[in-house]
Order: C-alpha cells, then sequence, then structure tokens
C-alpha cells in the first residue's frame, strides 16, 4: 500500500505511557494493536480513492454489518447497568463503538507492511460525518443526548440523505421548530427507540422511506391501502405512511416540550430517562393512532410487533400499552370496527399515561396538558369520524 501525501508513519516512543494510548481510543483517534508504529492520516485522501473506485458502497456494507453485534452489545450492557449501576464501567459502551470502528477503518486505510495502527488526526465521527455529507449520506456518530451522563453510548445513523429543510410552524398550540430530514436509511439504526430519529438537544426529525416500504404491499393492510386511495388517488399509501411517521416524530417533539418545562428534575436522574424514552413513545403511538385516522391499521401492527423488539424501550412500551390501555382489546375481526374502536380507546390512553405521570412523578402540569387534549379533541371531533363514516373521512387533516 502507498502512503499518500498527506500520511506519514508515527514512531511512538518507548516512553510513551500506556494511559496516553488509551486517551486516544478513547477519543476515537487511535484505532488497532497498541504497537510501536501507526500510520497518521486524514482519512480525507483515502475516502476519495473509494469514490473515484465507486467502492463507498461497499465501505458501507462493511459498516452496516459491524452494527447488529455493536447494537447487541449496547443492549446487553444496558441490562448489566440496570441490574449494578455502581459495577458497570462507562467505558464498557465506548470500547464496543471502538471495535466498531476499528475494523471499519482498518478497511478503509488498509495500512502498509509493518504498521498495524491507524491514528486519526482528528476523532473518527468528526472526519466521517462531514465527509458523507457531501456525497449526500449521513453517516453520523452521536454520543446519545439523553443517556450521556450515565450511560453514554454513540447512536449511529446511516442513510442517504433525500431532503432537508428547517420548519416552523404550530400544533395544537404549541410552537414546534425543528430541522426536517427526508431520508433512506441503509440499515435499523435506531437503538434506544426514537433518539436516534428525534433527539430533543438538536430537535432534528427524520423520515425514513425505509421504515415504510416493506408495509405498502402487505395483504394485512389491503382493506386501508384500498380506502385511502379511493379517498384520494392522487395520494399514494406509501405517501400516507410517510405523513403518518412526520406526525408520530412530531408527536414526540411536543411531549418533549412539556415534559422539558414540567419535569426537567426528572430528567436529571438515569431511571427516570429511561422511563421518559418509554413514555415519549407510548404518546407518540397513542397520538398517531387517535388522530392520524388514514393509517390506523398500519400502527396497530407496528404497535403489536414491539412486543418481539429487543429493544428495551420497544418492549417497555409494548407493555405500558398492554398493561395500562385497551389497544390491544380490539379484536374485531371487521377492519372499519377494528378502526374505530383502536382509534376511541387510543384516546383513553393518553389520559392514562398522563395520569401515571402524575402518579408516578408527583406533578401534573393541568396549565399545559388539559388545553393540549381538549384541542386533540376538537382535531378528532373534526374529522367527524364513526364506523359508518370512515370511506367518507378516512384521511388525515390536522391543519
Amino acid at each position: 500500500m502507498t502512503i499518500l501525501p498527506t500520511e506519514k508513519v508515527i514512531e511512538f516512543s518507548h516512553n510513551l505511557q500506556p494511559s496516553a494510548f488509551d486517551s486516544m481510543k478513547r477519543d476515537l483517534r487511535l484505532f488497532g494493536p497498541r504497537s510501536a508504529r501507526a500510520l497518521e492520516t486524514d482519512l480525507t485522501s483515502r475516502l476519495d480513492q473509494l469514490v473515484d473506485e465507486h467502492s463507498i458502497e461497499r465501505i458501507l456494507r462493511r459498516l452496516i454489518a459491524g452494527l447488529c453485534d455493536y447494537r447487541n452489545t449496547i443492549y446487553e450492557n444496558l441490562r448489566r447497568f440496570l441490574k449494578s449501576p455502581t459495577a458497570f464501567s462507562a467505558d464498557d459502551n465506548i470500547d464496543a463503538f471502538w471495535r466498531l470502528m476499528n475494523s471499519f477503518l482498518i478497511d478503509i486505510v488498509d495500512p502498509p507492511r509493518g504498521v498495524d495502527a491507524i491514528l486519526l488526526k482528528d476523532s473518527a465521527p468528526d472526519l466521517l460525518a462531514p465527509y458523507f455529507n457531501r456525497i449526500d449520506h449521513i453517516v453520523e456518530f452521536r454520543l446519545q443526548s439523553l443517556m450521556a451522563d450515565w450511560f453514554g453510548y454513540f447512536a449511529v445513523t446511516l442513510a442517504r440523505l433525500e431532503a432537508r429543510n428547517d420548519i416552523q410552524e404550530t400544533l395544537f398550540g404549541h410552537d414546534l421548530s425543528y430541522r426536517l430530514e427526508r431520508i433512506s436509511t441503509l440499515t435499523e439504526s435506531i437503538i434506544f427507540g426514537v433518539q436516534s430519529f428525534f433527539d430533543p438537544k438538536t430537535t432534528t426529525i427524520r423520515v425514513d422511506a425505509r421504515t415504510v416500504a416493506e408495509a405498502v404491499d402487505s395483504d394485512s393492510l389491503a382493506f386501508e391501502r384500498e380506502l385511502v386511495q379511493s379517498k384520494n388517488p392522487y395520494t399514494t399509501y406509501q405517501e400516507l405512511l410517510l405523513d403518518h411517521v412526520l406526525f408520530h416524530e412530531k408527536a414526540h417533539l411536543l411531549f418533549h416540550r412539556v415534559v422539558e418545562a414540567h419535569y426537567r428534575d426528572h430528567l436529571k436522574q438515569h431511571r427516570f430517562v429511561l422511563t421518559y424514552a418509554v413514555l415519549s413513545e407510548v404518546w407518540a403511538r397513542l397520538s398517531t393512532l387517535y388522530l392520524f385516522n388514514g393509517s390506523v391499521l398500519y400502527e396497530l401492527e407496528q404497535v403489536s410487533g414491539l412486543a418481539h423488539s429487543p429493544n428495551p424501550v420497544y418492549r417497555g412500551t409494548f407493555e405500558f400499552l398492554r398493561d395500562n390501555t385497551q389497544v390491544f382489546d380490539v379484536t374485531d375481526a371487521d377492519p372499519e370496527e377494528r378502526i374505530y374502536e383502536a382509534r376511541a380507546s387510543s384516546f383513553g390512553g393518553l389520559l392514562t399515561t398522563v395520569n401515571w405521570m402524575r402518579e408516578k412523578l408527583g406533578h401534573l402540569p393541568s396549565e399545559s396538558w388539559l388545553p393540549l387534549f381538549q384541542q386533540m379533541e376538537r382535531a378528532y371531533d373534526a374529522g367527524g369520524i364513526g364506523p359508518n363514516e370512515l370511506a367518507e373521512y378516512y384521511c388525515p387533516n390536522l391543519d
């Protein structure tokens, strides 16, 4: 392998302390075994070569392959942490991410003979993210903002970027400002529930075409798909489902606005942060069921699927909905009745969620929740949805 003009081989001093190697590793700059020689690179020339050779997809596939093991390790680490917080080392999560990046970067660089390690001029995420952004890809490694103080790990997103816009709007009396990114992920990138797609710290909402692609031709959704198409022949069912996902994410943002204003102290407690993630997911699922009436069967199918997810937040969401709401009590075989009953029961589930927060957290910010509920009820009533009126009104209208 040729050493490029922007690179050089570094000889580490024999007197360099092990802690110096550890520090470079934690900073995500040193990859490979702890050796006497490393190739120092900024990766730019290497990545440019891969673009010229049309090998970017190969590199992305290599990163995707490592993500599954990384995701499973983080899930296992969380179980260990919740079982014994004082016995858990935060470095375990960083080590898992380092192992993921290690094999990925070794494949990119292919060090010369006699050089085992790679030393980056900056942190790997800081070098990779802007580069892929220039070729309309999101390759993002973000320290998880809600859990960073007690269970820091890197959330990873791999996607093609279709469009990006900054949005300001009002939803049920609350001003929402967010960056909307329409993407197509290359692999499942959510680790703990919603935070990889909606990050309250950056208020970025991502709508992923991949999440709905498999549902478009599903036999179980045939009734709903035909109903939507007959109501509005100019809107495809896939477009409606993408709007459904967008509303779901805006519901997360709305929930965060209320929680941030009234439950700030609880967000500082590590055990509540995971509970908050579950409650946010519960709120978004129920709000979408209640109000986005053009995709109720799709949402019911998604909610039922949470039972089999290894994701702790999704599993917790299923258990909360099962134990505290009537969403899963809707068993009528007739799809029209099932849609109507699911929407009706979801509002009761929203009330139950807020009452649960009052009992467990000791505070009910009625000045925020009650007006919000009133506006949501008006939006529901405006649709005039009843079991005999679905064909006429089965499309969302939340202006």
